[in-house]
């Protein structure tokens, strides 16, 4: 991992001592955050393989993923029951494995058009990282975002970028420090 005009840049999927030393060479103590009560997502199950593209609320794409059958995808909800839907009118969606949606979510045992309505109830440590970065996601595959965060899961021991918009889905408990 290094950083390319001000970019994290990695070729492998990151740990926390990764990010640890992210935040050591970039001079900050990480801040902590946690869903917001009112951030809720609906999970369907996939019945047939199926590929969803992540994307900003800006139109960029973030990720590719190849959804199997069993798995779930997740599309953000701008309130209880209509997704969020990014500036090409397409769906804030990406694909977990069932293990990390029960970590992640509770359901909140009613659906809409986009299936199961579920609370998030992640904690996370979050590094700002003001020029973006592209990474080797926990699932294997690429994710790139222009601004927003690393995040490194409490919950499911995992580090990701979440962009900017998507972070606002999230309290911040403490803010990130200058060492």
């Amino acid at each position: 991992m290094y950083f390319e005009y001000g970019q994290l840049i990695a070729n492998a999927v990151l740990t926390k001592k990764d990010f640890d030393e992210i935040a050591k060479q970039l001079g900050i103590t990480p801040g902590v955050a946690y869903k917001k009560a009112n951030s809720c997502v609906a999970a369907r199950i996939v019945r047939a393989p199926t590929t969803i593209t992540t994307v900003n609320l800006d139109g960029s794409v973030q990720s590719k993923h190849k959804a199997q059958q069993g798995d779930y995808i997740i599309t953000r909800l701008k309130d209880a029951e209509f997704p969020h839907i990014n500036v090409n009118g397409e769906k804030d969606q990406w694909v977990l494995k069932p293990n990390i949606v029960k970590v992640l979510y509770k359901s909140l045992e009613y659906s809409c058009a986009e299936g199961t309505v579920m609370q998030g109830v992640n904690q996370i440590s979050f590094i700002t990282l003001p020029q973006g970065g592209q990474i080797i996601g926990p699932w294997g595959g690429g994710q790139k975002i222009k601004k927003g965060v690393l995040v490194y899961s409490m919950t499911t021991d995992e580090v990701y970028l979440n962009d900017h918009d998507g972070f606002k889905s999230f309290t911040v408990k403490q803010a990130e420090q200058r060492i």
